[in-house]
C-alpha cells in the first residue's frame, strides 16, 4: 500500500520537500492508515508529518472516545495533533441542511483555519471515489460530477487537498492494517443506511461487485480518465469564453455585469457554450456549488428566444437576451436585485396625442407647440418642438438626426407619439415593403431596456416616423416623406438638453 501512495504522490505532484502535510484523522481504518503510512514514508517525502481531528459532536461519548484514541495514536508516533470541537448538530438546524452536510462544511472550515501547514491529506480510498461517482450519477450530474473527487485541489491560496490513497481499495487499507496491528474505531453512523453513501457502500457496491468483484476499482478509474477529458474540457471552455465575452462590468461591488455575443455563442459547439454559460455563472456566484444543469440550459436557450427574454437564477442574478448579446446581472442582496432588474426592464412613455385642430393651428397661425415626452413616473425623458413650414428649403433640417420633418397633408389627420408596439412597421422604400421596428432595432443594436423610451410617431395603422436616440438617427416612413409634391412639412424637433 505504500508503495501505491508513493506513486500516487509522486505522479500529481502532492508533496514537495519541506512542506508541513497535515492529516485529517477521524480514528477510522482509513485515516489511521494514512497516518501510519505517511509517517513511515516521511524521510523518503522529506516533509513534516501533523494531524488534525474534528469532534463533531454527534456521537456523544463515542465521540469523544474517538479524540482519545486519536491523541493517543498521534502520541505514539510523535506525530504533533490539533483536536477541533465543532457542533454539527446545531449547525444543521441553524442552516437547514442535513448531518453529513453540515459535518463536511464544518471539517472544511476547519482545514481553511488551519496556519501552519500548506496542505491537508484526506484518506478516500477507490472505493469512496466510486461511491461519490454513483452518489452523483443518481442524484444527477455532469461529466465533472462523473470525475469524482480530484487528487489534488485548491482549497484556500495557502492550503491545497490532497487524496493520496485514491488508488487504494478498502481491501488493501485493512490488509495494511492488519499486518501493522494496527486497531482503529468504528463509527456506528457509517452502518445506518439512511445516509444516502452508507446505502450505496451496503447495497449498491455490492450489486455492482456481483457483475464484477473489481467494479469499484474500474469505476474510480473511469473517473480518473474522465478527470483528464474534464481538464481538456476546460482549457477549451476558457478558449471559448475569454472569444465569447464581449462586455464586463462592475459598478462599486454593487452591481456585476458580464455580456456574451450570442452570435459567438451560437457558432460553438453546444457542449462548449453550455460549459461557457456554467463558467459565466460560476464566475459572477464566485462558486459552482448551486449550478444545476437546468440553469444552463435555461440561459442557452434564451439563444432562441427573442430580445427581452430573462430568465431568473439562484444568488440575486438575472440573465436578459438584449438585441445580440446575453447579459447576465448579479447583485448581492435581493432588495438590489428588484431594484436592478427594474431598470433592465423596458420602460414606456405615456403617450401624447396631436389632433387634426392642433396641427391646423399650427398652419395657419405659423406657431409652435412644445411637447412634454414623460415615462410612466411622470419623469421628463425628451422634449419636443412641432411646427408647420412650407416646405421650401427644409433640405438642410432633413439632415439633421434630432429633426425630422413629415409631409403636412399626410399626417394633417392627426397622430400620437408613444412607445412601440410589438406590430409596429414602417414603409421602407418605393415598392410598399415593411419592416418591423423591433427588427429595426435589433439591426441597429439598441440595447433592449432603451427601446421603449424611443418615440414613434403614428397614426391609427401605421408608423409615420421614429425619432432619434442616442447615436441612432431614427426613421420616416416612406409613406410620410417629404417629396416634391409637398407644399407644407411638419417639423418635429428634439431640444437637445444644455450641458
Amino acid at each position: 500500500m505504500k508503495q501505491q501512495l508513493l506513486e500516487t504522490i509522486r505522479k500529481y505532484h502532492m508533496i514537495a520537500p519541506n512542506e508541513t502535510v497535515c492529516v485529517a484523522v477521524s480514528g477510522g481504518a482509513d485515516s489511521v492508515a494514512l497516518l501510519c503510512a505517511l509517517k513511515e514514508l516521511e524521510p523518503c517525502l522529506q516533509c513534516r508529518i501533523t494531524a488534525v481531528h474534528v469532534e463533531h459532536g454527534i456521537r456523544g461519548n463515542e465521540s469523544i472516545r474517538d479524540a482519545q484514541f486519536v491523541q493517543d495514536l498521534c502520541d505514539m508516533l510523535e506525530v504533533p495533533l490539533t483536536v477541533h470541537h465543532v457542533d454539527v448538530p446545531e449547525f444543521a438546524a441553524m442552516q437547514g441542511i442535513g448531518i453529513e452536510e453540515a459535518a463536511r462544511i464544518l471539517r472544511y472550515q476547519v482545514f481553511e483555519n488551519l496556519t501552519e501547514p500548506s496542505v491537508v491529506a484526506l484518506a478516500h480510498h477507490s472505493d469512496d471515489q466510486a461511491e461519490t461517482v454513483l452518489f452523483q450519477l443518481a442524484r444527477g450530474t455532469g461529466l465533472r460530477g462523473l470525475c469524482g473527487m480530484p487528487p489534488v485541489r485548491e482549497l484556500t491560496n495557502h492550503i491545497r487537498l490532497i487524496r493520496p490513497m485514491l488508488g487504494v481499495t478498502r481491501a488493501r487499507i485493512e490488509a495494511y492494517l492488519k499486518k501493522q496491528g494496527q486497531s482503529y474505531c468504528t463509527d456506528a453512523t457509517n452502518e445506518d443506511e439512511a445516509y444516502s453513501r452508507n446505502y450505496i457502500r451496503a447495497q449498491v457496491l455490492p450489486a455492482f461487485a456481483g457483475i464484477n468483484h473489481h467494479a469499484a476499482v474500474h469505476i474510480s478509474e473511469t473517473a480518473s480518465r474522465l478527470a483528464e477529458v474534464e481538464d481538456y474540457l476546460q482549457r477549451q471552455t476558457k478558449t471559448a469564453f475569454e472569444k465569447a465575452v464581449v462586455e464586463e462590468y462592475e459598478f462599486e461591488n454593487l452591481c456585476a455585469e458580464l455580456s456574451l455575443s450570442t452570435r459567438r455563442l451560437s457558432q460553438m459547439h453546444p457542449a462548449i457554450a453550455r460549459r461557457v454559460i456554467h463558467m459565466v455563472i460560476a464566475e459572477l456566484l464566485h462558486s459552482a456549488k448551486d449550478i444545476e444543469a437546468v440553469h444552463v440550459d435555461e440561459v442557452y436557450h434564451l439563444l432562441d428566444h427573442v430580445e427581452g427574454a430573462s430568465v431568473q437564477l439562484p444568488g440575486w442574478m438575472k440573465v436578459y437576451r438584449d438585441s445580440d448579446l446575453i447579459v447576465f446581472m448579479k447583485v448581492p442582496t435581493r432588495e438590489l436585485y428588484e431594484q436592478m432588474s427594474e431598470k433592465v426592464q423596458p420602460q414606456e412613455l405615456i403617450p401624447v396625442t396631436v389632433s387634426a385642430q392642433e396641427i391646423k393651428m399650427l398652419k395657419q397661425e405659423q406657431t409652435t407647440m412644445q411637447i412634454l415626452l414623460c415615462n410612466r413616473e411622470n419623469t421628463v425623458v425628451k422634449k419636443l418642438t412641432l411646427c408647420v413650414r412650407e416646405a421650401t428649403n427644409c433640405a438642410d433640417l432633413r439632415k439633421k438626426s434630432c429633426t425630422k420633418c413629415l409631409d403636412y397633408d399626410k399626417i394633417k389627420n392627426g397622430f400620437v407619439i408613444r412607445s412601440r408596439r410589438e406590430s409596429d412597421a414602417f414603409v421602407l422604400n418605393a415598392k410598399g415593403e415593411h419592416k418591423n421596428v423591433n427588427r429595426e432595432w435589433i439591426d441597429a443594436k439598441i440595447p433592449e431596456h432603451h427601446r421603449g423610451l424611443i418615440p414613434i410617431v403614428a397614426g391609427e395603422t401605421q408608423v409615420y416616423a421614429i425619432l432619434s436616440n442616442y447615436e441612432y438617427k431614427g426613421r420616416v416612413s416612406v409613406d410620410a416623406y417629404v417629396s416634391s409634391d409637398t407644399t407644407y412639412v411638419l417639423e418635429i424637433k428634439e431640444i437637445q438638453e444644455e450641458n
